[in-house]
């Protein structure tokens, strides 16, 4: 009997796995090879996730429980704001991303708000993320050589977007170190650091200042589990070490790949054929072998740890803004709230950079901006309530000896989301992975003793 619940399980953790790596490596090519409604698949397969999950445990599901619960309240009156807003503009994104909001991800929510589901969801979820960084991996080293200077964009075509990705397979991977090491299963710990390693030089690569910031506080909440999971601190110290050790190693073999490594494989395929494809910003698509060659030979820049010393130390020097122009459009869209919000075509006007966008690098702006006052401040409450929530599982434990995975992992989300929602707008369940997982683990509640 053991056998086959085991059995059934592994069926359920692997399905699980194959949609979300699927899911996550969409998102990956979107922006060269854009995949209409690819939001609306993100949502689907959310949903058929959580059915996966949740389809041992349909008799202990109890949709009275979100009701109890005071963060779904806000959730759904921010969703019932933008359905609103669909109506006020015409806008059908709105009204999706409404109903996902404020209806289907808290009820995927409740359905994972139980030990065994969210288990079952969690590992496949954090193996389908490992699944999709070695795609990446692999597509950049063969795709994607970094044959120009400054930040590394893999086959995104964005650094930042590429640290946006690659954030919930950090989150994904920290989580299975945990899992395998609560499990005393050496082999599996030891392939996660690995992976973790790999997916932190990619970060580091992107010299995404956002994606690192989410990093340092997502791994400072880690280390924090650790200290109050550990009675040996010496053994913390240790294992602190052992992940910066691997993370440096995997560092400069990621960098040797993706220049040396890369650039030798790109010139072997351009030898081979009269054209190649190449991800690059300035010349995506086929090119011929020789403007490859040219560019191969040209590019002459300064080392990876060169670029990412200007990067990091922007706005120290003279003349150099710290926030990347952040601080203008910040203070231009907020000239532009009101309490009805916009239509997605209006766009505002930032006199210090001279553009006109409708992208306020700020996810309460972007929503109040979009869909107004009243909403922004919804969105507020819901990240304060999400914050006090980790807070109180961390340190509120007089009784308590431990904390577990699934408490880091939801720890880890909320941590690295409001980073990103002080610094980009990423925050729609059907438009990332780190939104959609944001979104399905606000509704938890603080279940003390799920271990």
């Amino acid at each position: 009997m053991h056998n086959l619940v085991c059995k059934k399980e592994n069926i359920q953790v692997s399905s699980i796995a194959i949609i979300v790596a699927i899911i996550s490596i969409i998102w990956i090519i979107q922006p060269a090879f854009p995949i209409a409604r690819a939001g609306y698949i993100t949502l689907a397969a959310s949903i058929v996730c959580t059915a996966i999950a949740g389809c041992s445990n349909r008799k202990n599901f109890d949709i009275s429980n979100l009701f109890k619960n005071p963060i779904f309240y806000f959730i759904l009156t921010l969703g019932i704001m933008y359905t609103i807003s669909s109506i006020i503009y015409s806008d059908r994104d709105r009204f999706v991303i409404g109903i996902s909001i404020g209806l289907i991800m808290p009820i995927c929510s409740n359905i994972l708000d139980n030990c065994s589901a969210k288990k079952v969801f969690l590992h496949g979820f954090a193996i389908g993320n490992i699944i999709s960084f070695i795609f990446l991996f692999f597509a950049s080293l063969i795709f994607a050589p970094k044959i120009y200077i400054g930040q590394y964009y893999s086959i995104m075509l964005n650094p930042n977007g590429l640290s946006t990705a690659i954030l919930p397979m950090l989150i994904s991977s920290i989580y299975l170190i945990e899992k395998n090491r609560s499990k005393k299963a050496k082999i599996q710990t030891i392939f996660c650091l690995i992976a973790f390693s790999f997916i932190f030089s990619f970060l580091i690569l992107s010299m995404s200042r956002t994606g690192l910031m989410g990093f340092l506080l997502t791994f400072l909440s880690y280390i924090i589990y650790l200290l109050i999971n550990t009675r040996d601190k010496i053994y913390v110290l240790k294992m602190i070490l052992t992940i910066l050790f691997f993370s440096y190693i995997a560092f400069l073999l990621s960098s040797l790949a993706v220049t040396d490594l890369s650039t030798n494989i790109l010139d072997i395929r351009a030898s081979n054929s009269n054209k190649v494809y190449v991800f690059n910003k300035k010349n995506n698509g086929y090119i011929a072998s020789k403007e490859v060659l040219k560019l191969i030979k040209n590019e002459d820049g300064d080392s990876i740890a060169e670029d990412l010393e200007k990067r990091l130390s922007k706005g120290s020097r003279d003349g150099e803004d710290i926030s990347s122009g952040r601080l203008a459009i910040w203070k231009a869209s907020i000239e532009q709230l009101n309490l009805h919000g916009h239509n997605n075509d209006e766009k505002f006007y930032v006199p210090k950079r001279h553009i006109n966008t409708n992208d306020t690098h700020n996810i309460y702006l972007q929503i109040g901006y979009f869909i107004g006052i009243p909403a922004m401040i919804l969105m507020w409450i819901i990240m304060m309530i999400n914050i006090f929530r980790i807070i109180k599982c961390f340190f509120r434990r007089k009784h308590e000896k431990y904390l577990n995975e699934e408490q880091l992992f939801r720890a880890s989300v909320i941590t690295m989301f409001f980073v990103l929602s002080m610094l980009a707008s990423v925050y729609i369940p059907i438009g990332s992975v780190i939104g959609m997982i944001f979104w399905m683990v606000s509704c938890w509640e603080n279940k003390e003793k799920e271990i």
